[in-house]
């Protein structure tokens, strides 16, 4: 998912600061695969698309296998983790509030506005 412009970037990741303020964020790969895993699975996984290939491999694998909807972010990881208030980086992150999750995607995607959920 590659951002319009530097401004929607800013919009989506100060978005995404308020999820994560709400405790409505798993932050960290082995975090978001072990979520995957369980009951109650998070309806969407973000993922930065400068993260190692072994790292994205692993996070969209674990999503297609449990059939959470995972997105791909131009974003570095430093600037996901710096988002969520972590010093470090960051390759993926999963929303674990359906309405928050619904209403990122609707960020991500307006042009399918009707069509997108991210519980699908």
């Amino acid at each position: 998912m590659v951002f319009e412009n530097e401004e929607t970037k800013r919009k989506f990741l100060g978005f995404l600061g308020l999820c994560k303020r709400a405790g409505r964020v798993i932050c960290g790969t082995p975090m978001v695969c072990g979520a995957l895993a369980e009951s109650k699975k998070p309806p969407l996984v973000l993922y930065s698309l400068g993260a190692s290939a072994s790292s994205q491999k692993k996070v969209v694998c674990k999503c297609d296998f449990y059939g959470v909807h995972a997105v791909g972010l131009e974003i570095s990881p430093e600037e996901l983790g710096h988002a969520v208030g972590k010093t470090g980086a960051m390759a993926a992150l999963a929303v674990t509030d359906a309405g928050f999750a619904e209403a990122m995607v609707k960020k991500l995607f307006p042009e399918n506005d009707k069509t997108a959920s991210a519980t699908n």
